[in-house]
């Protein structure tokens, strides 16, 4: 049988702190756990992901998923001006991700990345990790959301360019909550935005509505827990109960099922003029 093409995943937020690496390795430490092949790519300019993936905090220690960094090349445009080379970073993705089921894009913050639109054009499907405290919800409905459009509003763009006698399609959006700190009323009025937030722009989803990636008052970071072999019995929870939860998330995103062919949702209440 032909194994099917990769899937890929591109994990984006325009604030910085919501968790994009976090959830990253988490999902990778997951997936390579159940026998999906796993590559993760940090297009982030600190490259966190891949600095946390290469520093254990044990030396006998190591993260088994692979890691590259990629950034977003410059190309000359109309006039010999210098611009974002978007095609470049696609095809740069695509000969990377050759040889993998599933390939996880750790994106840059800054809301003028050039990566975020290349990324998501070239996604199957988009995780936006989201803390369920008041300030990171605003940030998710004032900026990522707004600027999450305007990529969506650039593919249809391209697409009605190449078939324009074609419906929109769009990759998957998923929102994930992330970091619960274990207080009910917090955590219930935080998920119950985040749904309000999904009805509002009904091409998101909430995949996991009875439980998130939670926080350990144990660990100082998540990424602690992923890039370690913990020998305490209190981490050893703590680590439990993470994978578990983002074990929910891959199975709902269908990330655990890598060769069911991703679907590709119709965005609906289009904005005038956007085919």
């Amino acid at each position: 049988m032909t194994r099917a093409a990769s899937r890929i995943v591109t994990v984006f937020n325009s604030k910085g702190g919501a968790g994009k690496s976090r959830l990253c390795l988490g999902l990778a430490d997951v997936l390579h756990s159940h026998g999906v092949r796993v590559l993760i790519i940090d297009s982030d300019p600190e490259q966190a992901t891949c600095a946390k993936m290469t520093r254990p905090t044990a030396p006998s220690s190591k993260f088994p998923v692979e890691g590259v960094v990629l950034r977003m090349r410059m190309a000359a445009g109309p006039g010999g001006a210098l611009v974002p080379d978007l095609d470049g970073y696609l095809a740069d993705v695509q000969a990377l991700a050759a040889g993998y089921d599933v390939v996880l894009i750790d994106l840059p913050a800054r809301t003028e990345a050039p990566e975020q639109l290349a990324a998501i054009i070239g996604a199957d499907l988009v995780l936006i990790p989201s803390k369920l405290d008041g300030s990171d919800l605003d940030a998710l409905q004032d900026q990522a959301i707004p600027k999450l459009n305007l990529c969506l509003d650039e593919i249809a763009r391209l697409q009605k360019q190449v078939s324009p006698d074609e419906p929109e399609r769009l990759p998957d959006i998923a929102i994930v909550p992330m970091d619960a700190q274990l207080q009910f009323n917090v955590e219930k009025i935080g998920l119950e935005r985040l749904h309000r937030i999904a009805q509002e722009n009904d091409y998101l989803q909430v995949p996991v509505t009875h439980t998130v990636v939670p926080n350990s008052v144990a660990l100082k970071e998540l990424t602690t827990l992923m890039t370690s072999i913990s020998k305490t019995a209190t981490k050893k929870v703590a680590r439990d109960a993470v994978l578990d939860a983002l074990r929910n998330v891959a199975l709902e995103v269908r990330l655990l099922d890598a060769m069911h062919p991703p679907k590709r949702k119709v965005r609906k209440n289009l904005k005038e003029g956007v085919a």
